[in-house]
C-alpha cells in the first residue's frame, strides 16, 4: 500500500467529527472528493460520522449513488504516526453503514472509492434542494440507531 500522503482522492476525517463529502464523476467512478459544510444536494455524496458508541469507535457512512459505495480505509490509533489499512464493508443504497473497532482510532482516510451493482431508482429526497445533513439518534421508528436529518429548502 503506498503512503497515506501519496493517496489521491481520499477523504480524512478525524474522531469526533461529522462530514459531508461531494465527488465528481469520471463515467461511472466518484473522483475529487471535497469536504463541504452544507450546499445544494447533488448525486454523488457522502455523509460521514466517526464518534464512541458503548466504547467502541463507530464510523457511520451514508451515501445518495445509485449504486453500491465501495471504498478501502487506513486507520491511525491514538499516539501513533502510522497507518494501517482496514476492512471496510460495501455500502448499499438508501443505508447507514456502521463501521465500528475496539481500537483507539483517532483518524480514519478513506480512498479508492468505486461503485457497484445495479443501479436503483433516485429516492424523492434526491430532489433539486438545499441540505444540511446531520446524523440523529432514532426515535425507535425502525431498528437503526442512527438517521440521517435533512434539513432541506426547496429551491
Amino acid at each position: 500500500m503506498p503512503s497515506v500522503n501519496n493517496l489521491p482522492d481520499k477523504v480524512a476525517i478525524s474522531f469526533g467529527t461529522k462530514v459531508v463529502v461531494r465527488f465528481e464523476m469520471n463515467g461511472k467512478r466518484p473522483v475529487h472528493p471535497k469536504i463541504i459544510m452544507a450546499g445544494k444536494r447533488t448525486s454523488g455524496m457522502l455523509w460521514l460520522d466517526f464518534h464512541e458508541e458503548k466504547g467502541k469507535r463507530v464510523l457511520r457512512l451514508t451515501h445518495n449513488f445509485r449504486r453500491t459505495l465501495n471504498v478501502r480505509g487506513c486507520a491511525r490509533l491514538h499516539g501513533w504516526d502510522t497507518y494501517f489499512e482496514t476492512d471496510l464493508l460495501p455500502i448499499p443504497v438508501r443505508t447507514i453503514n456502521p463501521e465500528l473497532w475496539s481500537e483507539p482510532i483517532d483518524e480514519m482516510v478513506l480512498f479508492a472509492f468505486s461503485l457497484s451493482g445495479e443501479e436503483q431508482a433516485p429516492a424523492k429526497e434526491d430532489a433539486d434542494v438545499d441540505v444540511a445533513c446531520t446524523f440523529e439518534k432514532n426515535s425507535g421508528v425502525t431498528s437503526a440507531p442512527y438517521r440521517v436529518v435533512v434539513n432541506k429548502t426547496a429551491r
